[in-house]
């Protein structure tokens, strides 16, 4: 990544120099997209998708440690390899669901 160099910026630069920022953030976005593609989740060799703990806090809209007392509780359906949490998507998902269902509205 370039370093940002102290230069003066002229009026008529403006538009050359936001043309270059508009670009390299276009390039940011799409690495950050295909971060976010299931096809660059790690999976198993079965190809179910593997979550980290951080992973699953934000889809579930709950804090980390949350998740991790969740977890040593036995509330949620994970697994331990290692020091590391881990978390199949599809089992999150029904879990969630299976507990949706059981909340009276």
């Amino acid at each position: 990544m370039k370093t940002a160099r102290k230069t003066k910026v002229t009026f008529d630069d403006m538009p050359r120099m936001m043309s270059a920022l508009l670009d390299q953030m276009r390039t940011l976005t799409d690495r950050v997209k295909r971060l976010e593609t299931p096809e660059g989740r790690p999976k198993t060799s079965s190809g179910r998708e593997i979550l980290t703990t951080m992973e699953v806090a934000n889809m579930l809209k709950l804090s980390r440690i949350t998740v991790y007392r969740m977890a040593s509780r036995g509330d949620i359906p994970c697994y331990k390899s290692g020091k590391n949490l881990m978390f199949y998507r599809d089992e999150i998902l029904e879990w969630v669901d299976a507990h949706q269902n059981n909340e009276s509205p």
